[in-house]
């Protein structure tokens, strides 16, 4: 049996494995993902957030409320599809992001399969080999590395596979912009939030804890945890946090070293239990000057292109703007 305080998450989350294929990007390739409105994929760091103080967040958050709570200090986070934007730097777009069901084939689909662990499959090692060939038009270029990043990025799945049921809004480089990708991702982290908890629990019940593999931008859930914290100088002298937007542009792995050893809880001996430090007034955190409209804009489920679509999530995405503690 492992260790009660033995943290269970493992995250397929890999930033780093994106900002290795923008380095070795040609500058016309950038140019061209710069003109589509996606700068901010080109200038994302390497960073990870650690599993301890990720699960310790996640295991505190209602995934139907989209809201963290930590009961002993009575602190809280309603995470809005605004605070997504902002770490993120997506955006603005509005429209419903289309899915293509699992069983509709496409030219698209076809074109990233291979051969591949006794099936045809779309490993993302193969995507990436055809961003580096450097023989795509750039329309097929942009959709490629589009799925790279969803893939390791913004939706990654539990697999190393491409999320290929995002090719229905990928059709044309100029259109996806325009597609709510704020709000998909939102409700894409709480969904996996959810199974994570159910996972957990029923791991717990049969007293057998073993690791738990999640897909999901689930780092975003730290980086805004992280900006709510406030720190006295006397630490704030020792490391200086960027909280410049978008935030994953900025954040850094010594960000969150700094916060877990500063977040620490004294009150138990569990290696992975933080929630020491107070929240700072939320108009002190990068995300207060929140756009009124998006508290005001009914959820929009992805559209999904399938004759017969999978069961839609109970997982609503948060539309308050205001956060609480």
């Amino acid at each position: 049996m492992k260790p009660a305080d033995e943290c269970l998450l493992k995250s397929r989350f890999a930033a780093g494995r994106l900002n290795d294929v923008v380095l070795g990007m040609a500058k016309d390739r950038k140019d061209h993902i710069r003109l589509q409105g996606w700068v901010n994929l080109l200038q994302i760091g390497s960073f990870s957030a650690p599993e301890g103080l990720l699960e310790w967040i996640i295991d505190r958050i209602n995934p139907e409320l989209g809201e963290f709570r930590n009961q002993r200090n009575n602190t809280s986070i309603l995470f809005t599809k605004d605070m997504f934007v902002k770490v993120l730097g997506l955006p603005p777009g509005n429209r419903p992001v289309v899915l293509t069901g699992k069983h509709q084939e496409s030219a698209h689909r076809e074109f990233y399969k291979i051969e591949y662990n006794h099936g045809r499959r779309a490993p993302i090692h193969h995507a990436i080999d055809l961003l580096d060939n450097g023989k795509l038009d750039e329309e097929t270029y942009f959709r490629t590395f589009f799925e790279v990043a969803l893939g390791t990025y913004l939706c990654p799945g539990t697999g190393n596979m491409l999320p290929l049921e995002y090719l229905g809004s990928l059709d044309d480089s100029s259109q996806v912009k325009d597609y709510d990708w704020g709000a998909h991702i939102l409700q894409n982290v709480m969904s996996e939030v959810d199974a994570f908890q159910k996972k957990k629990a029923n791991n717990m019940l049969q007293n057998e804890p073993k690791k738990i593999w999640v897909g999901s931008c689930l780092p975003v859930l730290a980086i805004i945890y992280m900006d709510h914290l406030d720190f006295p100088e006397s630490c704030l002298s020792a490391h200086h946090i960027d909280y410049s937007l978008p935030r994953a542009s900025h954040v850094s792995d010594a960000d969150f070293k700094f916060v877990m050893k500063h977040d620490k809880s004294r009150l138990t001996l569990n290696a992975h239990s933080y929630g020491a430090r107070p929240f700072r007034p939320f108009h002190m955190t990068p995300y207060a000057n929140q756009h009124a409209p998006f508290g005001h804009q009914p959820h929009q489920p992805p559209l999904v292109n399938d004759p017969e679509p999978p069961e839609p999530s109970n997982i609503p995405v948060p539309n308050v703007s205001t956060v609480q503690g």
